[in-house]
C-alpha cells in the first residue's frame, strides 16, 4: 500500500482515538464550546493529513441544487427510524445494565473560553457547530477522504458498507458527551450513526459529491435539534414494534429509497464513478482495528456509567455527600 494510501486509514484512526479521548476527558466540565472547537479541530487536521500530496479532489465538485435538495429530502425520511434504532437500542441497554445519566443543559453551564462567558450563546453555537461546521469537516474526512479511497481498493459497494461501518463509529466516538440538547452518544448511538452514515454514503455514490453527504448529515442533526422533543412527545408510550412505530418506518425508509433513486438516474455518468478495484493489504486493517477497538473502549465506558448510574438510583442515600 502506498503511503498518501496507508495515511487515509491511519487519519481516521487516529482522528477516532483523539475525539473519543476529548470529549471523554471534558465530559463532567462546562466548556462545551471548547469540546466543539476541539472535535472541529481534529477532524479538519485529519481530513487535511489524509489528503496531504494528492493532486486529485475526489467528490469535491459542487452537485446541482436538485440533488442537495433529494439528500435533505432522504435525511428528513429517516431521521424518525434513525432515532427509532437509537431510542431501541437504549431501551435494551436500560434494560440489561442501566441508565445513562440524565444530561445536564447547557443553559446552567458556566462556559467559559478565554474569560469571555458564552453561556448565553451556547445553544446557538452548538447549533451552529453541530449543523453546519461539524457535518463539513467529518464529510470531507469521510465522504471526501474514505470513501473514495475504498471505492477504488474495494469497488463501489464494499466501499459504501464500510464506510457506512467506520463512518458510524467514527460519529459515535466524536459526540459531545453529557449536555442537551446535543447528538446522543455512547453504545446506544452506534445503529443510528451507521444507518446515518449508510445514507449519506450511499447519497454520496450515487450523486459523485461528498457535499450531498454533507447535506444529510447537516440535515438530520437540524431536525434532531429543532423535533426531537416533539417525535418523543408524540410516540410516547407507543411500543417500538407498535404500529404507530412500524408506520413511520415503513415509510420513511420508502421516501428515503425514492430519494436515492431519483438520485441515482439523474447521475450524469455512471462510468464517470467508475474504479479500478484492489485488494485492502494486511497493513490496511491495522488502523481499522484501531477504530474498532475504540469503539470497544465506548461500549465500555457506557456501560459503566450506565452501572454506576443504576446504583446510584438504587442507592440514593449512599451517594449523597454527608451534610452538616
Amino acid at each position: 500500500m502506498a503511503e498518501d494510501e496507508s495515511r487515509t486509514l491511519w487519519a481516521l484512526a487516529l482522528a477516532g482515538v483523539s475525539l473519543y479521548a476529548w470529549q471523554t476527558a471534558l465530559a463532567d466540565t462546562d466548556g462545551v464550546i471548547v469540546r466543539y472547537v476541539g472535535l472541529l479541530a481534529i477532524t479538519v487536521g485529519a481530513a487535511w493529513w489524509a489528503g496531504r500530496g494528492k493532486s486529485v479532489r475526489h467528490g469535491s465538485a459542487w452537485p446541482e441544487p436538485a440533488t442537495l435538495a433529494l439528500g435533505a429530502l432522504a435525511a428528513l425520511s429517516l431521521w424518525a427510524v434513525i432515532w427509532w434504532a437509537m431510542d431501541a437500542t437504549n431501551h435494551v441497554l436500560q434494560s440489561w445494565i442501566g441508565p445513562l445519566a440524565w444530561p445536564r443543559s447547557i443553559a446552567v453551564l458556566d462556559d467559559r473560553v478565554l474569560g469571555v462567558r458564552l453561556a448565553s450563546l451556547n445553544y446557538e453555537l452548538s447549533v451552529l457547530f453541530a449543523v453546519v461546521l461539524v457535518p463539513v469537516a467529518q464529510g470531507w474526512l469521510l465522504w471526501g477522504r474514505l470513501q473514495p479511497f475504498m471505492t477504488v481498493r474495494l469497488g463501489p459497494r464494499r466501499a459504501v458498507v464500510l464506510t457506512a461501518l467506520l463512518g458510524g463509529g467514527l460519529l459515535a466516538l466524536s459526540a459531545v458527551q453529557g449536555v442537551a440538547p446535543a447528538l446522543p452518544w455512547g453504545t446506544a448511538a452506534l445503529p443510528g450513526y451507521a444507518l446515518l452514515a449508510l445514507l449519506a454514503a450511499l447519497a454520496t455514490y450515487f450523486s459523485a459529491s461528498l457535499w450531498t453527504g454533507v447535506v444529510v448529515h447537516a440535515t438530520f442533526a437540524y431536525a434532531s435539534f429543532a423535533w426531537q422533543a416533539d417525535l418523543f412527545r408524540e410516540f410516547a408510550g407507543a411500543g417500538y414494534l407498535s404500529p404507530r412505530w412500524l408506520t413511520v418506518i415503513v415509510l420513511g425508509t420508502l421516501g428515503a429509497m425514492i430519494c436515492l433513486q431519483i438520485m441515482r438516474f439523474r447521475r450524469e455518468s455512471a462510468a464517470a464513478l467508475a474504479a479500478p478495484q484492489k485488494r485492502l493489504c494486511r497493513r490496511g486493517w491495522w488502523p481499522l482495528a484501531l477504530l474498532a477497538v475504540m469503539v470497544v473502549l465506548l461500549a465500555g465506558h457506557d456501560a459503566s456509567v450506565r452501572r454506576d448510574e443504576a446504583h446510584r438510583q438504587a442507592n440514593p442515600a449512599a451517594s449523597q455527600p454527608a451534610q452538616q
